[in-house]
């Protein structure tokens, strides 16, 4: 991360020194976030007069990286904003394998907030999620023990032919952590609730009542059942679960609860961010259930061979 410091090196080593230095970092480090000085700032002082038009003039070869505007930020010397980008290469290397990036992010969905400690690659096949391993000592070690669990649980789904990312490759190098999985096709259920159709509800629903039914019988839990945690294909009219990052073979959060919570966002079209685990069963008094709902829902609720136990608690009858 190099905050404030470009414009310095500039007038201390010369602009063409500091770009060589710059570059060398590029092509060593997998992602850098850099905080760049502007001409128009309304400062007088000397490494101003020795700054770019374009400050990403500095980067050579541009082509060979993906370059992501994080957000403008204010300073102490004036009132305009710098930028801020991540720069990443094209490609990443993980467990000595080269794997190509698109598309970097920061932001696992829009309601989250973006966090340097956590950053998404996409490629037309892979899905690549890298996590820094912090340096408070606590928060390492329930990073680590996330880490393995999650590789731990992906690696255990692959028996279960359920429609589930595939692990292709992970890697703990330094203190940074990748996991390698494939790429889902589909946009997050949480952007989709307004366009989708009931039948494509109703998809989602029995996905998730079958998936997570195959799961809990095999001993796991997804511990996260979210709406932002569920991909749908609106060309195939496919649903599939990711993130398993909180996984575990410990149900940690109740599925069921986290379930009646998916079954309410479908309904109302509004998602309720929690920001602890779920305690509470989602309350449905006072939402218009379509009839196509009341009578799916009571099908399954009634059905011997319903996919959780005691489904029919997720609609409220008082």
């Amino acid at each position: 991360m190099l905050l404030s410091i470009l414009h310095h090196l500039n007038l201390q080593l010369g602009y063409e020194r500091t770009k060589e230095i710059f570059n060398q970092i590029l092509k060593e480090i997998p992602v850098v976030i850099v905080e760049f000085a502007l001409k128009e700032e309304k400062v007088d002082l000397s490494w101003k007069e020795l700054l770019q038009d374009d400050p990403l003039d500095m980067i050579e070869n541009k082509e060979e990286y993906n370059i992501v505007k994080m957000g403008e930020y204010p300073t102490h010397l004036s009132d305009v904003k710098r930028p801020m980008y991540a720069i990443s290469k094209n490609h990443l290397v993980v467990n000595n394998k080269i794997y190509p990036v698109e598309d970097t992010f920061f932001q696992a969905y829009k309601y989250s907030k973006s966090s340097a400690y956590k950053i998404f690659y996409r490629s037309e096949d892979y899905f690549i999620k890298q996590i820094s391993l912090l340096e408070n000592q606590f928060a390492q070690d329930t990073i680590k023990n996330q880490f393995f669990s999650a590789i731990f649980i992906l690696s255990k789904i692959q028996a279960l032919n359920l429609n589930l990312p595939k692990l292709i490759d992970y890697e703990i190098k330094g203190k940074t952590a990748y996991i390698v999985t494939t790429r889902i096709k589909g946009k997050l259920v949480s952007d989709l609730l307004v366009t989708l159709s009931i039948n494509q509800k109703i998809i989602i629903i029995n996905y998730l009542l079958e998936t997570l039914k195959a799961l809990k019988n095999a001993g796991l839990y997804h511990n996260d059942v979210r709406p932002w945690n569920v991909m749908f294909d609106i060309d195939t009219n496919e649903a599939t679960l990711f993130d398993f990052g909180l996984s575990s073979i410990y149900e940690t959060e109740n599925t069921l609860i986290s379930f009646s919570w998916m079954v309410h966002a479908l309904i109302s079209e509004k998602i309720i961010i929690h920001p602890n685990p779920i305690l509470n069963k989602a309350d449905f008094k006072g939402l218009t259930i379509p009839y196509e709902f009341i009578d799916f829902l009571k099908k399954i609720s009634s059905d011997e061979t319903k996919s959780l136990e005691d489904l029919g608690k997720i609609i409220q009858k008082d």
